[in-house]
């Protein structure tokens, strides 16, 4: 739009973007990424602008900063304004390439390119008050979008790379009976909420710990979830103080042992709809006394819980369907439901379900009711 409008423009490419993906050749990384910013250039109608690669370390502007202000200073004269990477966008370059710029130009307008991955709405960690929309035409943001496409095609077609986004948040939802009880529990974890909301139907919970975020939702009518063996495993840097506050609250708690994960220790509570959540430290501190031994511990087993909630809803109420090569059927109890991605299920004992798991890659521990697909497909 700028050079519709006749515009001087300048693009001053910081460094050759060689580091982007790690293992693979540096210099035909560059290569491309220099052909791709041509093609985008063209799609855009940008071709004729002037351009200066100043070829600095991909990865290393943080120890450049000074001599990267330096020469923007002389390279941003005689220009209106200088458009830069967002200082706070959680990129180490991105941020070097904002600071140096605002040392060097003004005014500079910054925009975001990681933010858009990482950030959530009404993030408190950007300046929404201060940012801008710049409503683009619709045939000025089809080129845009064209252009765009072409990272990921050059880098494919001329290097063999995929170009995929890089993940820098994840958040976990679980459905819950009760929003309040449910926040409730998992402000004693630690969370806080921070957003939430209602529907005529529905309702969610977002809590957060410092990067972490659970996301509880639940629906009217409830939906039928039965109770998961593992929900979620959370690792603390002070298990016994989370513990004091656990038990402060009423909540119990099993101690579990120290597993090799877990130096530090690790116990079991259930969430309000009677789900397994784990807590853990990974190395002991120094205030804790030495492990002696985890005998009056309950080692924590994903198939002794899925037992557990058999039994809980009356046991299998069959006998073990695994045979033993040399001694015939098996005469225990089966404790849990086994299936397989080839649709095959069997009801087995503990110790034929952990071997079938450790042996059979495709099998899985299924859910007992036995409603599966076939119910949800025949609603009328």
């Amino acid at each position: 739009m700028l050079a519709a409008a006749g515009a001087r423009l300048r693009l001053i490419a910081v460094t050759g973007g060689e580091a982007s993906h790690p293992g693979a050749d540096p210099e035909a990384i560059a290569r491309v990424r220099t052909a791709e910013s041509a093609a985008a250039r063209h799609v855009l109608g940008l071709q004729d602008i002037e351009v200066i690669r100043l070829r600095l370390p991909d990865a290393g502007l943080g120890g450049r900063e000074d001599e990267l202000a330096s020469g923007l200073r002389e390279l941003c004269a005689g220009f209106a304004v200088c458009l830069a990477p967002w200082e706070a966008d959680a990129h180490a370059d991105h941020e070097a390439a904002g600071r140096a710029a605002r040392r060097a130009a003004r005014p500079v307008l910054s925009y975001p390119i990681w933010m858009w991955h990482w950030a959530e709405p009404a993030d408190r960690r950007v300046a929404w008050p201060r940012a801008c929309r710049v409503p683009l035409p619709a045939a000025v943001a089809a080129l845009k979008a064209d252009a765009t496409r072409l990272l990921a095609a050059a880098m494919l077609a001329a290097y063999g790379l995929l170009m995929t986004p890089a993940v820098k948040s994840m958040v976990s939802a679980t459905y819950v009976r009760d929003i309040d009880t449910s926040r409730a529990f998992y402000e004693l974890l630690g969370f806080r909420e921070q957003f939430a909301g209602t529907a005529a139907t529905s309702a969610w919970s977002s809590l957060h710990h410092g990067g972490l975020s659970v996301l509880l939702t639940s629906t009217t009518p409830p939906l039928d979830i039965p109770q998961l063996p593992l929900l979620f495993y959370f690792f603390y840097d002070d298990i016994d103080a989370v513990v004091r506050i656990l038990d402060a609250a009423g909540v119990q708690v099993t101690h579990t042992g120290h597993p090799p994960h877990a130096l530090g220790g690790e116990v079991k509570v259930l969430d309000p709809d009677g789900n397994t959540v784990l807590l853990g430290q990974r190395e002991p501190s120094t205030s804790q006394p030495p492990n002696t031994g985890d005998e009056a511990s309950v080692r924590f087993s994903l198939l002794r819980e899925a037992a557990a909630l058999v039994s809980a809803r009356g046991g299998a109420g069959h006998q073990c369907q695994a045979r033993d090569p040399h001694s015939g059927p098996c005469l225990s109890k089966a404790d849990v439901k086994l299936a397989d991605s080839m649709g095959d299920k069997a009801w087995v004992c503990l110790a034929h379900a952990d071997e079938i798991l450790l042996t059979v890659p495709e099998a899985f521990i299924a859910s007992e009711d036995g409603r599966g697909l076939a119910a949800f497909l025949s609603r009328s």
